[in-house]
């Protein structure tokens, strides 16, 4: 199950930048209901340049839509005033 949401601020931006948009797969733990998935939304669309968030709550991961690339530790500032959460860059081998 995705669900998705975006941030009201950005979407004029959006238009205007569509192709300067860059989308970035996490890893999240700590979730286990709709009210962590909603946390975690709410917490993620406060950094300014977070435009969009499809959290996954049985694979554990988010999506993110980015007008620049954010530091993993500015989203975790970001999930720590919502809660036990932690995220993490997903590594490919």
């Amino acid at each position: 199950m995705v669900y998705r949401i975006q941030n009201k601020k950005v979407r004029n931006i959006l238009r205007k930048n569509e192709n300067e948009k860059m989308r970035k797969i996490y890893e999240l733990e700590g979730m286990s209901c709709g009210g962590c998935l909603n946390n975690v939304k709410k917490a993620l669309l406060q950094h300014p340049d977070v435009t969009e968030v499809e959290v996954q709550l049985h694979s554990q991961r988010v999506v993110l839509t980015m007008i620049k690339l954010v530091d993993v530790d500015e989203l975790q500032a970001q999930l720590n005033n919502a809660g036990h959460y932690r995220i993490k860059e997903i590594v490919l081998k």
